[in-house]
């Protein structure tokens, strides 16, 4: 989500957006079910994974609403990115529908860049609505999963998001005398994403 337009600024308005969706009718209709709906943002084969770290993952409309109720809405379409000549567009509108069944917010869809531009697009800061983007973790720690992304400045920092606790958490986790420290330090970093919702897991 690209925090630094004033539109997704509100946790209130990321976590009602992440709450709208019911995430497994779309992978099994889209992707034919080869996929499971993700809880949380470290992949489940990694030492330190915890299912339902995100609480805003699993669709609850009725609290969807207050939310973005409680943030005061949301003005105008809710523009969906991704880059172009990958097959998107599917699971896109399927995300967009349900946004739209749930909050009625409508929307649009934007597939017309190319993936060079589409990152040079992402690097620039200049999406307005929520984005794609993957990753792949670089190394066997869940640590991959989190300074990269969400750490301030981080290097695939796409999003902006800023949180010096988080920030806090990972420097202690990187100096843990050992790694059952270090995990301990990464899962409570991970713990602060599952409640300010900077991307939509899906």
């Amino acid at each position: 989500l690209p925090l630094y337009q004033d539109e997704f600024k509100d946790k209130r308005v990321r976590q009602a957006l992440s709450l709208a969706l019911d995430r497994q009718p779309i992978i099994d209709a889209v992707f034919d079910g080869r996929f499971t709906a993700a809880t949380g943002f470290v992949a489940p084969t990694f030492e330190g994974f915890r299912p339902d770290v995100c609480k805003y993952c699993k669709q609850d409309v009725e609290k969807a609403k207050q939310l973005l109720d409680e943030a005061g809405g949301f003005d105008g379409k809710l523009t969906l990115w991704a880059n172009a000549g990958a097959g998107h567009e599917q699971w896109l509108q399927a995300v967009g529908d349900q946004i739209k069944a749930a909050l009625g917010i409508d929307y649009e869809i934007r597939v017309n860049l190319q993936f060079p531009e589409y990152l040079a697009t992402a690097d620039a800061n200049k999406f307005t609505g929520p984005f794609r983007l993957g990753w792949g973790p670089d190394y066997p720690v869940i640590e991959t999963y989190l300074k990269p992304l969400y750490g301030s400045g981080g290097s695939s920092n796409n999003s902006g998001y800023a949180n010096p606790e988080f920030d806090k958490l990972i420097s202690e986790g990187d100096s843990a005398a050992d790694t059952a420290g270090a995990i301990a330090k990464y899962q409570a970093a991970e713990d602060l994403l599952g409640e300010d919702i900077p991307v939509i897991s899906r």
